[in-house]
């Protein structure tokens, strides 16, 4: 779980919180309240396998995913590739400072050609910066990167980082405060089952017969 507040897009300056559950390998859902003038909207946006689906207060929403896939995509790079390096490749570059302190700096390239330029804390070993180049055409390219901080023991005894800060050519998009991270071997009940279909729209005859008022055409009551 976490709380945030977009700088930019539709939502900007809009603060919301978001809950997101993995469910390795292929399982992701987020759903994120948006608190405007005294109104929350709820979206929820969920993917599992090659189905994506999305509402926005519980009514079906068309949505693009391919932020969720990025998603899952940046947690196979950064922690599959990190605990098994067989499946993709790690270089060591020559150290450098990141905000007074001394980082080991290492080219990561994951098992699917995802790459990106991972910066460690000398001293604490922390994960404390991400770079890469995201964008699916050379139009579309843009540079981000993602500071991670605030450093705490959760459930498990992980260090995990409460904060990041993500930027997109080196402009500040947003700040991510978690406030609850847990590790589940499975989650339990219905939190990746679809929602069944709306039903479909009513007749204004069927409109008009729920207020009372019943509709003659050529004397045949419809």
């Amino acid at each position: 779980k976490y709380t945030g507040t977009p700088s930019s897009g539709p939502w900007k300056d809009v603060p919301f919180t978001c809950e997101v559950n993995f469910q390795w390998p292929d399982k992701l859902k987020m759903t994120t309240v948006f608190k405007k003038k005294g109104r929350s909207v709820v979206q929820k946006s969920t993917i599992v396998g090659d189905a994506t689906w999305s509402t926005v207060d519980g009514k079906p929403a068309d949505a693009s995913l391919a932020h969720m896939r990025a998603k899952l995509k940046d947690a196979r790079f950064n922690l599959a590739d990190l605990l098994s390096v067989d499946d993709g490749s790690l270089v060591l570059s020559a150290p450098e400072m990141f905000e007074g302190n001394q980082v080991q700096v290492v080219q990561a390239t994951s098992m699917d050609g995802l790459r990106g330029t991972l910066y460690f804390d000398q001293q604490t070993g922390y994960l404390v910066k991400e770079a890469r180049h995201e964008g699916a055409t050379s139009a579309d390219k843009h540079f981000v990167e993602v500071h991670l901080k605030d450093y705490k023991r959760i459930d498990g005894g992980l260090m995990f980082p409460m904060m990041c800060d993500m930027y997109s050519d080196n402009k500040l998009t947003m700040r991510i405060t978690y406030s609850d991270v847990r590790f589940v071997k499975e989650l339990e009940g219905d939190v990746f089952t679809q929602p069944p279909p709306p039903p479909p729209p009513r007749s204004i005859t069927d409109r008009l017969k729920s207020i009372g008022i019943h509709v003659k055409i050529n004397g045949v009551e419809q």
